[in-house]
């Protein structure tokens, strides 16, 4: 039974088998009853890594999983001392004695769950990181899978894990997520390389938000490209959308789905790559559905602020109201209708 720290399951080294241990960990038979609770662990060798933990695998219409990491050390502050969790306030946890705060948590109302613990969080707190899997209410048994990705500093730049063995660096290549919610946080782009793509079924009739994050000031600024069939078969241009906010962490682009099942193509690509040590910038990928009913083809722009879709549900700033003449570059959050 894994219902507390001290019992946590160990989750597999899959890294290992592929030649890079202690980068890749994973359980996929987790099953969630009740109002019980969940706990892994797993090592992270090198200070400043990236630490990437996701898990999916579950309907949250049907239980609303939360996902939380912790570190896996006693904090030695006689004040937050304690026996057992029912000693800690604000969502702590009694960790080997101590009230310990989650270092993140992630609670959305999506079917993934995702937590980025980017380098400078993770700073020189190696050693282990536990992972809580909890949820709110009870309802039938929820099965699940959870990962955890350690990514140290390395001037090298490998492959990220997207693109293991197939890289995704042509639109030819691009690598497919299918057509529903995705959470992935174990993705980079090298200073040497021009571009991620990937491919994504939007189902007909209904939207989704693709949703990029990075650390900007301190990692380097990435762009987001849309490809898809245009509404209007004489506009050229109907089919590309671009995010380009030059200032924040987040690219976002909406999609208004068609009367049919469409793949699309969206690109990942580096503006600025910041001389940190490591050559790469990393992110994270979401792509959620969410509801543009209303908009069509010949709307005005400046409407499309008021359908922002997910993107200020997942971190994205509020870039105000889009320039007529230009709608689909800096000035918002773009939109892609498909026919």
């Amino acid at each position: 039974n894994n219902n507390t720290p001290a019992r946590a399951t160990r989750m597999a080294d899959v890294g290992a088998a592929l030649g890079v241990p202690d980068r890749r960990f994973e359980y996929d038979e987790g099953v969630l009853c009740g109002p019980e609770l969940d706990w892994y662990v797993f090592p992270v060798r090198q200070p400043r890594s990236r630490v990437c933990v996701t898990m999916d695998g579950f309907r949250n219409d049907l239980a609303d999983l939360e996902l939380e990491v912790f570190h896996n050390a006693p904090e030695n502050n006689p004040e937050n001392a304690c026996m057992s969790s029912a000693q800690c306030d604000g969502g702590a946890e009694c960790i080997q004695g101590f009230c310990q705060a989650p270092v993140s948590r992630s609670t959305t109302t999506f079917d993934a769950e995702l937590v980025d613990l980017t380098k400078q969080v993770v700073g020189p707190r190696n050693g282990e990181y536990l992972i809580k899997v909890s949820r709110d209410g009870m309802a039938a048994a929820a099965p699940y899978r959870v990962s955890a990705t350690v990514t140290p500093e390395d001037a090298m730049c490998p492959e990220d894990w997207q693109e293991r063995g197939d890289p995704n660096n042509a639109e030819a290549q691009a690598t497919p997520l299918g057509s529903g919610q995705i959470a992935l946080c174990d993705a980079w782009i090298c200073e040497n390389e021009s571009a991620d793509w990937y491919s994504i079924t939007v189902p007909a009739g209904e939207d989704r938000t693709v949703f990029i994050e990075f650390q900007s000031n301190v990692d380097g600024r990435l762009f987001l490209d849309y490809q898809g069939e245009s509404p209007d078969p004489d506009d050229e241009f109907g089919g590309f959308r671009r995010s380009a906010d030059p200032v924040g962490n987040a690219q976002c682009i909406n999609i208004r789905g068609g009367v049919e099942d469409q793949e699309v193509l969206f690109r990942v690509f580096a503006n600025l790559v910041r001389p940190d040590g490591d050559n790469r910038v990393d992110y994270s990928v979401r792509v959620v559905p969410t509801d543009l009913s209303g908009l069509a083809p010949g709307n005005p722009p400046a409407q499309y602020h008021e359908h922002q879709g997910e993107c200020l549900t997942l971190g994205g700033g509020d870039l105000g109201t889009c320039p007529f003449e230009n709608p689909f570059a800096d000035g918002c959050w773009p939109l892609a209708i498909l026919p």
